[in-house]
């Protein structure tokens, strides 16, 4: 389950939870807080022990992520290299 809110709220939902979970060391926080890449808001995972007002969801939808835009970004990043590697003929 995730919570849905602004950045700020997410932010703070993590401090509170990594505060009272105490971690530290290589755990040093609870979750990422994740964009949603199609402009409508943040998220970040439920920790079983700890509540928010934010929006409970179960979970992530599958436009959460803009696909299409990060492939058309991976393409153009590949096709670059590739120009710069190989000279034609």
């Amino acid at each position: 389950m995730y919570y849905k809110g602004t950045k700020t709220k997410c932010e703070d939902y993590n401090a509170k939870v990594t505060l009272g979970e105490n971690y530290q060391g290589s755990t040093n926080s609870w979750a990422n807080v994740i964009r949603n890449e199609n402009g409508e808001g943040f998220a970040i995972l439920k920790h079983e022990s700890y509540e928010s007002d934010m929006t409970l969801i179960n979970e992530l939808p599958s436009d959460w992520y803009n696909t299409a835009e990060i492939w058309k970004i991976k393409l153009k990043t590949t096709l670059k290299e590739h120009a710069t590697t190989f000279t034609p003929l």
